[in-house]
Order: C-alpha cells, then structure tokens, then sequence
C-alpha cells in the first residue's frame, strides 16, 4: 500500500494485478521426476506392512500419494513431517478385529507450518537427538446445533507416552482441554514420539531452509512489477479531464462526456480537454 492512498484504491489496484505462478509451476515439474512411477518397496517387507501401502493414511492415499504430498511439503518449508498413528480403541481391540477391520496403524502428515513449538533431548548413549515435545495448530470443523458446524481451533501436544488436545471456537478466547491419553505400548507408556522429519535443508533439529526460496522472492519481484506495470498502463490508457473556465456552478452540476452530448457555458474562454501521459515512461 502507497503512502495516502486510500483502502478502496489499494484493493482495486490489488484486484488488477495477476500473479504469475512461477512458483508452484517450479514445485509441480520438481514433483513430476520422482512420481513419474509408482513407489515400491525394496528388500522384504512384512506382508501386514506392505498391505497398509495401499491405505497408508486411511483417507485412500496410498503410499505414492503420501510421499507426494510430504515432498511438496518440504520443497515449500523445507522441511515435512508426519507421524506413525494407531486409532483409538479402549483397550478393548482384539487382534483378530484389527485383522478384519481398519484398526491398524497409520501415517498422518503433519505440515511443517502447523508445528509451532518443540522441545528435545540428547540421548546419552548414542547422542542422537529425538523430540520429547511437539505442539501441532490446525482447524477443523465440528457440529453446531442440528444441521451446522463451526471452525474450531485445535492445539495437539505430543510428548513420550502422552496425547493432549486442546481446542477452541473461533468466537471464544481460550482453549478448554478435550483429550488427555497416555499412550502405551505392550502395557507401557512409549519412550519416545512416533514423529518423522524429513529434511531437504537441514539447518539444525527441527530447522530447515526452503530450497526454491530465492525463486519465491524472484517470483515475488516479477509479480510486484507486473502490478506496477498494469497500474500504470490504466492511468496512461484513460485521459485526464481538464475544465477551465467554468464556474463553481457549472463544476458542481458535472459533466455528461458522451455522444450526442454537449458542454455548455456562458464564458467564451473556457476550455475542456483530455491530458495524455506521455507512454515513454512505462514502456
């Protein structure tokens, strides 16, 4: 926005300008070589592993798509992860019942801009690095009264061995506690967090640097020039109406410029014309 100008004139100038995706058109090709065929597997793989390829999210995207999904994710941040999920069952699951039904475990992507805060620990044996705790923001709807639903804030925080989930309406100010589960494995609450990164610019645990950056602001500069361009082609495109002579009257009332239309005033000096910016400038 320019220094004086108004709201309604900054957002009809921003209607005007047309972006030029250079960008996702960079991602879309960098994604079309690695995806050109399906992903298979390499080495033995337990049957029971492999059958989940199909479904891997148990939203119908198989493997392919998943990994698809998680490279654009990571060409625009960076960086991507997801996490190694199991439903929710009481306890009460039978192993022949996860056999027949979808009660098994699965991946959920976790964007790298929903990740909004981290902690980690050094393990000292082997001096590896691993989260010991990890906020996730998103939005989902839930039901609002017989037939609506409203957008409700939702903050899940991971930690070894315990789930929280917090959420909020958008019209309310603070998060009420919905969820809190400890998660175990064989009986046990698990060590550590079933999260995945995936780095493409590893900068640091946790941290990344965008690969296509430097085209995003490339992409960025085209864009702002272009709008600027387009914004003065419409200033040079449409005269300037210049009235001398007339009276505050005559002003006042306005001026009907059109065919079979006249000008009238009483001063034999008066003058009205069209100013034309010279289009040296924006060529």
């Amino acid at each position: 926005m320019e220094p004086k100008e108004t709201w309604q004139g900054y957002n009809i100038r921003l209607s005007r300008a047309v972006l030029h995706d250079g960008l996702s058109n960079a991602i879309n090709r960098i994604l079309s070589k690695p995806f050109s065929r399906e992903v298979v597997t390499k080495g033995e793989v337990a049957p029971q592993i492999e059958a989940m390829f199909n479904d891997v999210d148990l939203k119908g995207a198989n493997i392919t798509q998943f990994a698809r999904q998680c490279m654009r994710d990571a060409l625009i941040h960076g960086k991507t992860h997801f996490l190694v999920e199991y439903p929710k069952t009481g306890g009460s699951q039978t192993l022949a019942a996860e056999r027949d039904g979808r009660i098994r475990p699965y991946f959920l992507h976790t964007p790298a801009s929903t990740v909004i805060a981290w902690r980690s620990a050094i393990d000292p044996t082997t001096g590896e690095e691993y989260p010991v705790h990890i906020r996730v923001r998103d939005e989902i709807q839930r039901p609002l009264g017989a037939y609506g639903t409203e957008r409700v804030h939702r903050v899940r925080v991971y930690e070894p061995g315990l789930y929280r989930e917090y959420q909020r309406a958008v019209a309310e100010r603070e998060y009420t506690l919905v969820d809190e589960t400890t998660v175990l494995i064989d009986g046990r609450p698990m060590t550590r967090i079933p999260f995945v990164t995936v780095y493409f610019e590893h900068d640091g645990f946790f941290l990344s640097k965008p690969p296509l950056e430097p085209l995003a602001w490339t992409n960025l500069a085209h864009w702002q020039s272009s709008a600027d361009q387009r914004n003065a082609l419409r200033f040079a495109r449409i005269g300037i109406l210049l009235a001398r002579g007339f009276t505050n009257e005559e002003t006042e009332k306005g001026f009907t410029i059109a065919p079979n239309m006249a000008v009238v005033t009483t001063n034999p000096n008066a003058d009205l014309k069209y100013v034309e910016q010279k289009s040296s400038g924006i060529c």
